[in-house]
């Protein structure tokens, strides 16, 4: 990722984490546990308001669009990496995967990870090896590919620097 794009994703982090505290001061009058019960599916409203509103409007999240980023469709630009001036914005049904792959895989794993620590599955000890074990899996299976992600994304990143210094062979001088 680029530095850009890492900031992009604390700018939408912030405006989350800012629009979630509203979000919380509305139902200080509600039962206790009604925030608690209902926390996945507040959040995932509010996941979805400010999806709706951002990227599926305009191709971008807000941070995105303080940072003059957008989302492209790669497969109008052929797969390649270049940065070109042709605007291929996302076709619906990317917006569509992409809304349901973020929002929703969000949504179902906080309810996952809801029910199981509500009712106690880390400390027994016949359901370790089974639908827990998959759970620690999953998540030690998710972590694994954000740092593989990470390390291929640096790795292209290295590349194309790599390429575009050969083609600028201007010599420097020596010092």
């Amino acid at each position: 990722m680029r530095v850009s794009q890492l900031d992009t994703d604390l700018l939408d982090i912030e405006l989350f984490d800012i629009l979630k505290e509203q979000l919380w001061q509305i139902f200080t009058l509600f039962k206790p546990n009604f925030r608690v019960t209902f926390e996945p599916e507040l959040l995932a409203l509010l996941q979805f308001i400010m999806y709706r509103l951002s990227i599926y409007e305009s191709g971008a999240s807000y941070g995105a669009q303080l940072q003059n980023l957008k989302y492209r469709n790669e497969r109008k630009h052929g797969g390649l990496l270049q940065s070109t001036a042709k605007d291929a914005p996302l076709t619906k049904f990317q917006k569509y995967a992409f809304g349901i792959m973020t929002i929703g895989g969000q949504y179902v794993w906080m309810r996952i990870n809801q029910i199981v620590t509500a009712q106690g599955w880390g400390e027994l000890e016949d359901v370790e090896d089974g639908s827990w074990g998959c759970l620690r899996c999953g998540e030690v299976v998710k972590e694994i590919t954000r740092v593989f992600e990470k390390v291929v994304d640096e790795e292209v990143e290295t590349s194309k620097d790599i390429r575009n210094n050969k083609g600028n062979k201007t010599k420097q001088p020596v010092r």
